[in-house]
């Protein structure tokens, strides 16, 4: 049975923490462990989680000491002190539902380095049943192309093998942008599960996410981290293509075949004699060899002619396989997606200042794709940023009507 690490990664909610803790030693899970990482709290938090962690010998306290204050920072000082084989992260302010982790150690057992899990939103104090992951509509394997592709959007709890990130923490000096880090899962076979596992807490004044928006250069930074990772993982994952340390009767062959989940290709023998050909004449020269010497010198000079063509045929062979090893990429770049990255970016880098890197990410959003919003952000940045808020707004608002929302 593998041991999850539960981190609680907290700062002066000391009425939410406990409730969100109180729901993590409520689950049915034995070989669990509860980290309590504090960023310094001083409004009873701290005396509170140490009560608890003198009380239960599996939860265990430990103040950010070591990083730079903050979500990020304080969720590395988590990972730092957990024991754990899976890791995962429930934030101070929200509760983890019956059998949660029961459910996602079920998943890792299986052979999968992640599962992401739905949780239901709780909107204003108002319990829902609605979904707060989008993207994915029933449970099975996520495809990295998925990921890469920016379908996967909303909020999951996320439960990984502590070697899926190995070493690998939150960036420092971003606030949240958790996807700098969740990229590395797909290095790894990933799983979603079509299923509520936790209550995620939204639109309260202190929530993480509402005040995220208080620090735009934050923000801007991890858009466009986001979007350089991406083509980053997208061009290493292809440049694999190719490479192949198989071989078949003492060649090296690339290319041909299906494609492993490292990136590499496999070749079977019924690929080869569709692609090259060279085998089937192989076997009938073998054949001809093994017959009787009833044909004679006849077969002899037939044997030499066909042995000619093998020869012509595996110049030809070998010039089809070349071609193959620069097959199509296995990922591709979404460059709609990529553009909404470079898009937002610039949005946050004008809220907070930054006009040279406004236009810069501006420039790479319309390189990537041309957008009628990246075009009307181009055209509206020399006005003040309170009326790019105003049209914001109006334009969330009108997108809400149609929507029915």
């Amino acid at each position: 049975m593998l041991k999850v690490s539960i981190i609680i990664p907290t700062y002066n909610r000391k009425e939410l923490f406990e409730a969100a803790l109180k729901s993590a030693l409520a689950q049915d899970y034995e070989n669990k462990e509860i980290i309590i990482s504090d960023d310094n709290s001083n409004d009873g938090t701290r005396e509170l989680a140490q009560n608890y962690a003198a009380k239960f010998d599996n939860v265990k306290y430990v103040l950010n000491q070591t990083y730079d204050r903050g979500p990020n920072g304080n969720k590395n000082n988590g990972f730092d002190h957990a024991s754990g084989d899976a890791f995962v992260i429930l934030d101070d302010d929200d509760l983890l539902i019956e059998g949660a982790i029961s459910k996602m150690a079920a998943v890792l057992e299986q052979g999968y380095a992640s599962v992401w899990a739905n949780c239901y939103f709780e909107l204003d104090g108002e319990p829902t049943t609605k979904f707060s992951g989008f993207g994915l509509g029933a449970s099975g394997e996520i495809s990295p192309q998925d990921y890469y592709d920016g379908k996967i959007t909303g909020e999951f709890l996320i439960m990984f093998r502590r070697d899926a990130i190995g070493q690998r923490r939150f960036e420092k000096g971003l606030y949240g942008s958790e996807n700098t880090l969740w990229i590395y899962l797909f290095d790894h076979p990933a799983y979603y599960l079509h299923d509520a596992v936790r209550i995620y807490r939204f639109h309260r004044s202190d929530s993480v996410t509402i005040n995220s928006f208080k620090r735009p250069l934050c923000i801007m930074k991890g858009y466009a981290m986001t979007a350089e990772l991406i083509l980053q993982k997208i061009a290493e994952k292809n440049g694999q293509i190719g490479v192949c340390d198989e071989k078949i009767g003492g060649r090296n062959l690339n290319g041909a075949g299906g494609a492993n989940s490292d990136g590499t290709r496999s070749i079977s023998d019924k690929n080869l004699n569709a692609d090259g050909g060279d085998a089937d004449a192989e076997r009938k020269i073998l054949s001809y060899v093994s017959g009787t010497n009833a044909q004679g010198k006849n077969n002899d000079a037939n044997l030499n002619a066909k042995s000619s063509g093998l020869g012509a045929q595996n110049k030809n062979s070998d010039a089809n396989l070349s071609q193959k090893t620069s097959a199509e990429p296995k990922f591709r770049v979404n460059e709609a997606y990529i553009a909404i990255l470079y898009k937002m970016a610039a949005y946050y880098a004008k809220f907070g200042g930054e006009y040279k890197k406004m236009y810069e990410y501006l420039f790479k959003s319309l390189k990537f794709k041309f957008t009628k919003e990246a075009l009307a952000m181009l055209i509206l940045s020399p006005f003040p940023k309170s009326m790019i808020l105003f049209l914001t707004k109006i334009r969330v608002w009108i997108y809400k009507k149609t929507r029915g929302e």
